[in-house]
């Protein structure tokens, strides 16, 4: 069995979740300009360190339990879940709203790539609130808007 040299050792964490949701492209040509809907996936990659004196039974090793990750994920993506996601200047948020709709909006057009990005950024807040943001790091966010199509997003 192989051994680790003894010291801090930095580890990366994983952690994917999903969410349901339809979006629209505002004022794009296409048929994405038509509300629809994905199942979007979504992994978190974080970064952290442990003391590595050995890794074998006589040592917990844990950097970050991945209960306390995955809290903070599903945090993220249930305000995303069963809403339409809209860019702010949509014609269409009072109507929803008058509808009683649950809408999300977002400063720009609701791309993958523009979740990724505040995904990440929504994880990087609640990291400082649970005072988590010297132990852990977010490095990535991975969002898929179908199985074949996948974008990344490194802060």
């Amino acid at each position: 069995m192989a051994t680790a040299t003894k010291g801090k050792r930095k580890l990366e964490l994983s952690v994917s979740g999903s969410f349901d949701a339809s979006h629209r492209l505002y004022k794009y040509e296409g048929a994405c300009s038509n509300v629809h809907g994905h199942t979007w996936t979504v992994r978190c990659t974080f970064s952290t360190s442990v003391q590595v004196e050995h890794f074998d039974s006589r040592t917990l090793n844990i950097g970050i339990d991945f209960k306390t990750l995955k809290s903070i994920v599903t945090k993220v993506l249930d305000s995303y879940d069963h809403s339409i996601i809209l860019y702010e200047r949509d014609e269409l948020i009072p109507v929803l709203l008058d509808s009683h709709v649950r809408v999300t909006t977002l400063p720009t057009n609701p791309t993958a790539e523009a979740l990724a990005f505040h995904i990440y950024g929504d994880i990087e807040i609640l990291l400082r609130e649970y005072g988590l943001h010297r132990k852990v790091k977010i490095v990535s966010v991975d969002v898929w808007e179908s199985p074949t199509s996948c974008t990344t997003y490194r802060g």
